[in-house]
């Protein structure tokens, strides 16, 4: 009964660790698509396009193009 107890055990663990692994490799997916999304609005900026012509390139707001010149900006100082 033990052995069973502990496959089962067993299973539960591994099962657990692989999807810890697939959630970790989305997180890092998305993080890495915000970070380049985030690189392309600042180059834009940085070539004259308006805020605006950006947000609506990338389907955001002005507001949000704002604060991601501005994070962008502090990270590079």
């Amino acid at each position: 009964m033990c052995k069973v107890l502990d496959e089962i055990e067993k299973r539960g663990y591994q099962q657990g660790i692989q999807q810890g692994i697939q959630q970790g490799t989305l997180d890092g997916v998305k993080q890495g698509r915000a970070e380049r999304e985030a690189q392309i609005i600042l180059n834009l900026y940085k070539n004259n396009v308006s805020m605006r012509q950006i947000a609506s390139s990338v389907e955001r707001s002005v507001d949000e193009i704002r604060e991601v010149i501005e994070r962008k900006k502090k990270l590079l100082s």
